[in-house]
């Protein structure tokens, strides 16, 4: 009881505080705040690769639904990265039931979109000129900018085994905007067509 009266006498006391206490809680105050100033950043940056790891996961698995969707329902395959193309298995050209000829390739020394292109060819295999008000939209990415957050899919190459009926896709990876990985491993993937024929 005793000490509880002096702390209330303390507190009404018109003296106020030391300058050895006032530096004391100055120094208190300055140690604190670097500490926390130290350890934002690192939060952030943390926050951060864990929010690109999950979108480079997300878009990841939307490439591979799309090129599953897209892929297992070709009927036809014309071309598989032939047509002296510089990246020779990073293209294939395929039909559908009921569609023209559609490309699907990936050119990392492309300009503008980066990513899986998907694309509808004319007669001579060149993509027709689609548009949506004044903007063409052919070819376009397999995903969006939009779900990509500065990332984009990419694959290695592509290939056809007409024996089989299948189309391999090796080496899917998500990149970020400078080209670095964002995820450990790269997938492969191997889809069923819907029809084989050569």
């Amino acid at each position: 009881m005793r000490a509880g009266r002096r702390i209330i006498e303390k507190l009404r006391s018109s003296r106020g505080v030391t300058l050895m206490e006032q530096m004391v809680a100055v120094a208190l105050l300055v140690m604190v705040s670097s500490l926390l100033a130290a350890g934002i950043p690192v939060a952030i940056s943390a926050y951060n690769k864990v929010v690109k790891t999950a979108n480079a996961q997300v878009l990841l698995s939307t490439t591979i639904t799309e090129l599953r969707d897209e892929l297992g329902m070709a009927c036809e395959v014309y071309k598989c990265g032939e047509n002296g193309s510089e990246n020779p298995a990073q293209h294939i050209i395929f039909r559908k039931e009921g569609t023209g000829k559609i490309r699907i390739s990936y050119d990392a020394a492309s300009t503008g979109n980066q990513g899986i292109q998907y694309a509808y060819l004319d007669n001579d295999e060149k993509a027709m000129k689609i548009l949506d008000g004044d903007v063409s939209v052919n070819p376009r990415l397999l995903v969006s900018d939009a779900a990509a957050a500065n990332l984009h899919a990419a694959f290695d190459s592509i290939s056809y085994d007409a024996d089989a009926g299948t189309i391999s896709v090796r080496g899917l990876m998500v990149y970020d905007k400078d080209a670095k990985a964002v995820l450990k491993e790269k997938v492969d993937l191997t889809i069923r067509m819907k029809v084989a024929k050569g």
